[in-house]
């Protein structure tokens, strides 16, 4: 009973600022459960919604993204490097806007970052310069959940395959959507994730 009610409030929050269909808004606040405890997991998906601008795709990785666990908000235009490194350190929920890859040697890093990043126990692995000047691996964990944002198809078929995906901007948003994100937003944001805090 706890549970459903923490559901409940996750998805009404989700309601009150995002323009979902039913269905996927009921997946959205699962997921915003399933981050808090993904590491009990060896396998998660991604949840993605796809759109034009003005779709409400950002609006969608702030509001869900406020309650996943540890998120971790990045563009698109991030290099790879950071990417990894936050995520073997804070082992969170990477959200990802403007992931629309393109063919180029960084994009490609962050793909397979993504496409690693379903399974447990698949790392990223780097050589480091110790104080020696010797070349040491390392492996970065980058397993976890991610909330992605684009406005097509990957080229990957992989990581196209690891997405739930909502498609937005095919119908008028409703009316009650707030425009820009109320004052209060960041507070209501931090009671849900101290009950998720709870809940994990």
């Amino acid at each position: 009973m706890i549970r459903e009610t923490l559901v409940d409030a996750v998805r009404a929050f989700i309601h009150r600022y995002v323009d979902l269909s039913p269905l996927f808004e009921k997946v959205a606040a699962y997921y915003v459960l399933f981050s808090w405890l993904y590491d009990a997991f060896n396998e998660v998906p991604y949840l993605r919604v796809r759109g034009d601008y003005g779709s409400g795709k950002t609006r969608f990785l702030l509001v869900v993204g406020a309650l996943c666990y540890k998120p971790i908000f990045a563009s698109g235009a991030s290099t790879v490097s950071p990417l990894f490194r936050m995520l073997d350190t804070f082992r969170g929920t990477l959200v990802i806007d403007e992931s629309d890859f393109r063919v180029s040697d960084e994009r490609a890093e962050v793909v397979k970052i993504l496409n690693n990043g379903n399974g447990r126990g698949f790392p990223v692995l780097r050589s480091e310069v110790n104080t020696k000047g010797e070349y040491n691996p390392r492996a970065y964990q980058v397993f976890g959940p991610k909330l992605v944002a684009t406005r097509g198809f990957f080229d990957d078929r992989a990581l196209e395959s690891r997405c739930l995906t909502e498609e937005m901007g095919d119908r008028p948003l409703r009316d009650d959507i707030p425009i820009s994100l109320p004052d209060d937003f960041g507070r209501e944001a931090l009671k849900l994730r101290n009950r998720l805090l709870l809940f994990r």
